[in-house]
């Protein structure tokens, strides 16, 4: 497989995941496949771990907003392949096929990118590096004691050049 956040990595990922909501309007599924997408979609970011990173929502109040987008997420996708279903007709497909290709698409997702406490660590450690960067002052700040150090580093020693 392609590396895990490359476009194509992400495409190849993605595609299954959200084909199965597309071919569900396309072929006017009825509504129990658009509630069991929706309960893929959502068991899927609960299995990768999204709870993990939700700040300081408390978590019931987070699981709703959670629900609300994956809901929002299938209905958009459904009304999507409903729209392209009214400019070409699809041949009749099975009921399980949308569910069966989210749910590969989910079990994809979350084996690639599963929240480990590993990767909490490395995001946490990113952040604080950025923050340390975005706080830094620059270089020609008469103020900074590290601009006054590196150009006493540039002169030569013992009056010699190095």
């Amino acid at each position: 497989m392609p590396p895990k956040y490359s476009r194509l990595g992400l495409a190849l990922t993605a595609a299954p995941l959200y084909a199965g909501p597309l071919v569900a309007g396309w072929s006017a599924a009825p509504l129990s496949v658009v509630l069991s997408l929706v309960s893929i979609f959502f068991i899927m970011q609960l299995m990768a771990g999204k709870t993990a990173d939700r700040g300081s929502i408390m978590l019931p109040l987070f699981v709703l907003f959670l629900a609300i987008a994956q809901v929002l997420v299938v209905v958009v996708t459904y009304g999507l392949g409903s729209l392209i279903s009214l400019i070409v007709a699809l041949p009749p497909v099975p009921t399980w096929l949308p569910l069966a290709l989210s749910s590969a698409g989910a079990a994809i997702w979350v084996s690639r990118y599963r929240r480990t406490p590993e990767s909490v660590e490395m995001v946490k450690s990113l952040d604080a590096a950025i923050a340390a960067i975005e706080e830094a002052k620059p270089v020609d700040d008469p103020d900074n004691d590290a601009g006054a150090a590196s150009e006493n580093a540039a002169e030569p020693r013992d009056g010699k050049d190095a």
